[in-house]
């Protein structure tokens, strides 16, 4: 997806999510936190692609609800790491990282579906990798 495409999403969902609570905000700021540490840690790769692009729809919203346009926002402004750990390594992260991960995965499984008219694919792919992030962390 494009980022002339995710700015437009960010522009009609700005409005619904100006009428959450500070709560919900904060839940959909966790979701952020998410996709920026996966990124962070297993890079720009195939299989975070749903997750940069989470990131910047959710940076964007935060912008316009701050009164920014949010035009200029790109997965570069995660600061991704120049090396990265393999995507099968989720069974090196330390105890609190994967009660981290898995405390903001539950999160984004109950905030995302409130957006999820409006980028239904975006939507599923991210729930769909954080069920397999959930797995491959509880089974390490």
């Amino acid at each position: 997806m494009t980022n002339e495409k995710l700015l437009l999403l960010a522009t009609a969902m700005v409005v619904e999510v100006a009428t959450w609570s500070y709560e919900d905000q904060d839940r959909l700021e966790a979701c952020r936190e998410f996709c920026r540490s996966v990124c962070s840690l297993f890079g720009l790769v195939e299989q975070t692609k749903p997750l940069a692009q989470l990131w910047v729809l959710i940076t964007m919203i935060e912008c316009k609800l701050g009164g920014c346009s949010g035009a200029d926002i790109t997965e570069s402004g995660m600061a991704p790491p120049k090396t990265w750990a393999p995507w099968e390594d989720w069974n090196k992260l330390n105890y609190y990282q994967r009660i981290a991960f898995l405390k903001e995965i539950h999160i984004m499984q109950n905030v995302l579906p409130r957006l999820q008219d409006h980028a239904p694919e975006l939507f599923n792919d991210v729930l769909t990798l954080s069920k397999e992030i959930r797995s491959m962390i509880s089974e390490s």
